[in-house]
């Protein structure tokens, strides 16, 4: 079955190929603790736009970091801790992160805006993936 896992994680370069980015992925096991750690980051333009860490134990995830950045640095964050989310953002950042909520007070998509760029992610389950570029169209609004 990790054999599986592995082989699954590894083709995830196809599901970035609509977002025009890329994904690396690690996965590191503790046979001991009964523990998978999972790192991905991913890319848009050749920059680090999601960090995202899953640790799960016996078949639980018992913590989720899921870190956006723009130029592969840290703006906001969205965690996972015992049962818990918080989402914080990083201090001095010069862009604007909105959350988006749909009626049933689940998280509809988190955007981040600068002057000139626009990037989105969409969640899934709760595991945020980068939005398609057909989604960040910016528009001329003089």
């Amino acid at each position: 079955m990790k054999i599986f896992i592995i082989l699954f994680l590894s083709c995830a370069l196809l599901a970035a190929a609509d977002t025009n980015g890329w994904v690396c992925s690690s996965v590191s096991t503790n046979a001991g603790f009964g523990t998978v750690l999972t790192r991905e980051t991913f890319a848009r333009g050749g920059q680090t736009n999601l960090i995202r860490i899953i640790k799960v134990q016996s078949g639980h995830v018992i913590f989720r970091s899921q870190q956006f950045c723009h130029n592969g640095k840290p703006v906001a964050m969205f965690s996972f801790r015992d049962g818990v989310q918080s989402f914080s953002t990083e201090p001095n950042v010069p862009y604007r992160v909105d959350v988006e909520f749909l009626p049933t007070k689940d998280v509809k998509c988190v955007i981040i805006l600068g002057r000139d760029f626009i990037d989105g992610f969409y969640p899934t389950n709760g595991i945020y993936y980068p939005a398609p570029d057909s989604d960040l169209k910016m528009e001329d609004f003089k």
